[in-house]
């Protein structure tokens, strides 16, 4: 849902910051819970999920950020997502370059409708013999 593509997206765009410190976090967790998206998430829900989306990002970041249509397939709940994420970022004081460059990509990756994937121009090998490959989501 929204509450999980903010958080995967956020945790890609930090890592072009070689510190997040605690202030940015709170300040960017302030900024996201007064969202309907996340009014429902107590602090271990927030938590669960924060670890969850890193996870991912670990395990392939590509599949997982290009994922995000899938995860969020709602026209309106893409525009959610993006106004979020605008929101946090501002909330910490702005993005940097690399950042700016990374969520102008996130803005085409969600543009795109449920009928378009998007595969970031990598082909998928097919899963081992007897294992099933599944989406990042």
């Amino acid at each position: 849902g929204v509450a999980e593509a903010v958080l995967r997206a956020l945790i890609w765009l930090s890592r072009r910051r070689p510190v997040v410190d605690a202030q940015r976090f709170r300040l960017a967790e302030k900024a996201l819970t007064g969202s309907p998206a996340f009014r429902s998430l107590d602090s271990r829900q927030m938590r669960d999920a924060l670890r969850k989306q890193f996870h991912l990002l670990m395990v392939d970041e590509e599949a997982a950020i290009t994922a995000l249509p899938r995860l969020v397939p709602a026209q309106e709940d893409r525009v959610a997502v993006l106004d979020l994420i605008d929101k946090a970022a501002a909330e910490i004081g702005g993005l940097n370059a690399e950042q700016s460059r990374d969520v102008e990509r996130l803005r085409g990756i969600l543009s795109e409708t449920a009928s378009e994937p998007r595969t970031g121009g990598q082909r998928r090998r097919p899963p081992p013999e007897g294992r099933e490959q599944r989406p990042l989501h």
